[in-house]
């Protein structure tokens, strides 16, 4: 019904955003505007609801490429999570997570 056309609606915004950040992320990084900052677990949040709705969306509607979708999204999502974890751990033991950004 509604529901099921305006979940999907968003859904696909989902989508978009989620091909959009990530290529704009991946210029920013390539062209070295990208340090490493503990705001880049703030990267994840977005990601992780993305995630949960595909899977949901998927159970209320059966449509499985939605789930493929989700799978593929959250994949992305414990790279990131490592990528995160691994800076975040370095720059603990290192100390540079507690020094000012010049």
């Amino acid at each position: 019904g509604v529901p099921l056309l305006f979940g999907l609606l968003f859904w696909s915004f989902g989508v978009w955003w989620v091909v959009m950040a990530s290529l704009l992320t991946l210029a920013a990084h390539r062209r070295g505007l990208l340090p490493f900052a503990l705001s880049w677990w703030g990267f994840t949040f977005p990601l992780g609801a993305f995630v949960s709705c595909s899977f949901r969306l998927t159970r209320i509607s059966g449509i499985e490429s939605i789930g493929m979708v989700g799978t593929l999204a959250w994949g992305l999502l414990v790279f990131l999570w490592s990528l995160a974890l691994i800076h975040t751990l370095r720059g603990v033991i290192s100390g540079a997570v507690f020094r000012p950004h010049p």
